[in-house]
């Protein structure tokens, strides 16, 4: 808590009230504070009392503050500054014994801000939408929200929470920060609930404080054609409209740092014409600037839009669409030269849908205001001056702009000349100059016009003395320099030079380093493809201006890891790998410096989204790829699943499975793998002479995964299937493997001895390996098959137990 008297003596105050009281007191108290919180003294004012009692005239004063029985001024209720700023009362100072003689002191309280209020969001859900693929920096909507607090605490600025550099804040203003994909967002952890993206905003003021209320826009993104970035409209109208009918909005906001003028490529084009959206400064109040529309398509109430703006200075009509001048425009307020509003429309349907339109309007300057010149001019020069000497300088000042504001002088009179820059220096030496007057020798009418298409004009008179005999006048140093600091209130003295009379002396300010570098965007947003840059290619610039001249205006950029970029120009680094799939994006902290002999500074962010290209081809994953599968499988029944992996993003990254089977004659088939990976499936002919299709098994063409086709009877032995795995970038990459799969035969029958018991007889002294019998089994699987076919199935294999 801060207070601070200041007492001015001998104050006047109303007309039939008397002061008894000698000072003024000017007080200081923060808002909120304790009760009993100490503001002032006032006991000065009761030295010549005794025992003074103290009071407070003012009711409304008397509930906040108390006067306490030594003179102080003290809290004594909530002070609210919000609600009062300034609380002016009376101290009423009497004598406890002796009413008659009362005091009346002046009491005037600042009430100091505090940061008591936080960010409040109103409304707090937004719903628009916009195309899907629009471009990065694409206006989204904006959000609003108030702080009750003053000055810096007051200051709102927003964030948004999601970290995927899909969305940025620019000012209260949301935008995209790279082109919106729908299938990119769920790798960068975004939320998309039937192509809706739920993007939450929140609030914080000049203190840091954020607000306890958030705000989301619900942002729909609708279905476009990808276009590559070829943009364009496809409109309609009816015919025999009348002109000035609205067709189309082909306004951009992709280039906000340059005046973009709009026409058509075709000079043939006169059946419409386009509206840059300027107006003239001076047109009445009422004027209308342009119309604005939009669509909705539902029917009824649902499709009926309301418009609306956040304006003062504009009026839109609600139901029209047309933006009318509020206030009067004038182009000499340097405030007032360009007006971007934002334009709702809002339908009427249970709940209504808000879309939102970025309009902006450029005042342009017209020749409305007349020159002026400070005053006459009296000026005195010696006989001995000669052609082209410097007589006196003129002024003339005019707050229009451009062609309107440039002024040219001329005069009257053939012994003198001037210039664009209002010199008037003699046309003829001095002593030739004919001195009619006894006032003044010479009498010039000087003439300063304007440039404007109805050019304005004014002239003020010259009166020029001459004196007699050597150089005249003369000061008594032939140099005098004295220093100043810019931007000082007058009067500031200087220096003090002696001359035989009063005459101009002219000071030249020097300019001092007191302008920071100032960017024109609060950060900025870039793309770049991913790749092993060996030459030089500019992804975005940066532009700061400095308000200062000369040196000090001289701006040098500098990435803060260290990479130069004097021109504002960044730029990958030398031989630098930009790779998507070891970083997506990039942020920069670029800073700006002037070239003062105290160099000034200032930052700002980069934003540097790293674009995906086809760089990876697909590799496939647990190879070598070999199954078994009975001949009476089932039909879908799944054999194998092969898996390949790339290592590119989205399209560029996403697999589609194909598989073959080899001609008999294919004896080359690594060849014919390599030649169909290489050359794609667009040469069918060629393809015929290398490969067939397998009837048996086909493969899931997202999942890889190999299935039972058909059943397989007769189809015993092994199947070498080429599968090719081919992704959709632009152009597609691919790549083969080879997957073996064994059909085995169905294992029906069991064996059977014939006979079924066999009975033999050996001497005892038999020597080892003497045959004693043979037995014989057969197997009803290997049947009407030659030998060369019978698998494991009728195969017969023997052994004692």
């Amino acid at each position: 808590m801060t207070t601070e008297s200041m007492m001015t003596t001998d104050v006047s105050c109303a007309t039939n009230v008397t002061w008894y009281g000698s000072n003024f007191y000017q007080l200081q108290v923060e808002e909120q504070f304790f009760t009993e919180t100490f503001v002032g003294d006032t006991s000065v004012e009761a030295s010549d009392l005794d025992d003074p009692v103290y009071s407070i005239l003012e009711d409304y004063a008397d509930s906040v503050f108390d006067g306490s029985d030594d003179g102080y001024i003290v809290t004594d209720g909530d002070i609210d500054r919000e609600v009062n700023q300034t609380i002016t009362f009376t101290v009423v100072i009497q004598n406890q014994y002796n009413t008659v003689t009362v005091k009346y002191v002046p009491v005037h309280v600042t009430v100091l801000d505090i940061n008591d209020n936080i960010p409040i969001f109103s409304p707090t859900i937004y719903i628009t939408e916009i195309l899907e693929y629009s471009a990065a920096n694409t206006f989204i909507s904006p959000v609003y929200a108030t702080d009750l607090d003053s000055g810096k605490r007051g200051d709102i600025s927003y964030g948004v929470y999601l970290e995927n550099f899909f969305f940025w804040m620019n000012d209260n203003n949301v935008r995209s920060a790279q082109k919106l994909v729908i299938s990119e967002m769920p790798d960068a952890r975004v939320t998309v609930i039937n192509d809706v993206v739920d993007i939450d905003i929140y609030a914080f003021d000049g203190e840091g404080c954020r607000g306890s209320n958030n705000a989301t826009i619900k942002l729909k993104l609708t279905e476009n054609t990808k276009n590559y970035n070829q943009t364009y409209l496809d409109e309609y109208v009816s015919e025999n409209q009348p002109d000035g009918t609205y067709v189309a909005n082909a306004a951009t906001d992709a280039y906000e740092s340059y005046d973009i003028q709009y026409a058509f490529v075709e000079s043939n084009v006169t059946d419409f014409t386009i509206n840059s959206n300027t107006q003239e400064e001076r047109v009445p109040i009422g004027t209308s600037v342009l119309q604005v529309t939009a669509v909705d398509s539902d029917a009824g109430l649902n499709g009926q839009v309301i418009y609306s703006a956040n304006t003062s200075d504009f009026i839109v009509n609600n139901i029209t669409g047309e933006v009318t001048t509020l206030v009067a425009l004038d182009y000499e307020d340097s405030d007032g030269r360009v007006y971007t509003i934002d334009v709702f429309a809002e339908d009427c349907g249970e709940p209504f849908h808000t879309g939102s339109s970025q309009v902006t309007i450029t005042v342009t300057d017209i020749n409305d205001n007349a020159l002026q010149f400070a005053s006459t001019y009296e000026c005195t020069i010696d006989e001995t001056l000669i052609v082209g000497d410097i007589v006196v300088i003129v002024e003339a000042t005019d707050a229009d702009s451009t062609t309107n504001g440039e002024v040219t002088y001329s005069l009257d009179n053939n012994d003198f000349s001037i210039d664009d820059k209002g010199v008037i220096t003699l046309a003829a030496d001095a002593r030739f100059i004919i001195c009619a007057n006894g006032d003044s020798c010479a009498e010039i009418n000087v003439t300063a016009r304007n440039g404007g298409g109805h050019s304005l004009y004014t002239s003020t008179d010259v009166f020029v003395s001459m004196t007699e005999g050597g150089r005249g006048l003369e000061f008594n140093q032939k140099e005098y320099r004295g220093n100043v600091s810019e931007e000082q209130d007058p009067p500031i003295y200087v220096l003090t030079v002696s001359i035989s009379n009063d005459d101009t002396v002219n000071i030249l300010v020097i300019n001092i380093n007191d302008n920071i570098p100032i960017f024109d965007k609060t950060d900025y947003c870039g793309e770049v493809d991913e790749a092993n840059y060996t030459t030089w290619y500019a992804i975005v610039t940066v532009i700061a201006t400095d308000a200062d001249a000369g040196p000090n205006a001289e701006i040098t950029y500098r990435i803060t890891d260290g990479h130069n970029v004097h021109s504002g120009i960044i730029a990958p680094a030398a031989n630098a790998e930009i790779d998507y799939e070891m970083k997506s994006n990039y942020t920069l902290r670029v800073k700006a410096q002037d070239g003062g002999t105290v160099a000034l500074k200032n930052d700002t962010s980069v934003y540097i989204q790293v674009i995906d290209v086809i760089d990876n081809k697909p590799t496939f994953v647990g190879e070598p790829y070999d199954a078994e599968v009975p001949g009476d499988e089932d039909v879908n029944a799944t054999v194998i699943t092969v898996v390949a992996t790339d290592d590119d993003s989205g399209e560029n990254g996403r697999i589609t499975y194909t598989m073959k089977a080899y001609r008999a004659n294919s004896l080359y088939r690594e060849l014919c793998n390599y030649l169909w990976a290489d050359r794609g499936d667009t040469n069918s002919d060629f393809l015929d002479l290398l490969f067939t299709k397998n009837d048996y098994f086909d493969i899931g063409s997202n999942t890889g995964e190999i299935r039972v086709a058909q059943h397989m009877a007769g189809t015993l032995g092994t199947h070498e299937l080429p599968v090719k795995a081919t992704d959709h970038g632009e152009p597609s990459r691919a790549a083969t493997t080879l997957v073996r799969i064994t059909v085995r035969e169905i294992n029906i029958y069991a064996p059977v001895f014939d006979p079924s018991n066999y009975t033999a007889e050996v001497n005892e002294d038999a020597p080892d390996v003497t045959s004693v019998v043979t037995v014989i089994a057969t197997d009803k699987d290997a049947e009407n098959k030659s030998a060369s076919e019978i698998d494991g199935s009728g195969i017969v294999y023997y052994k004692i137990v």
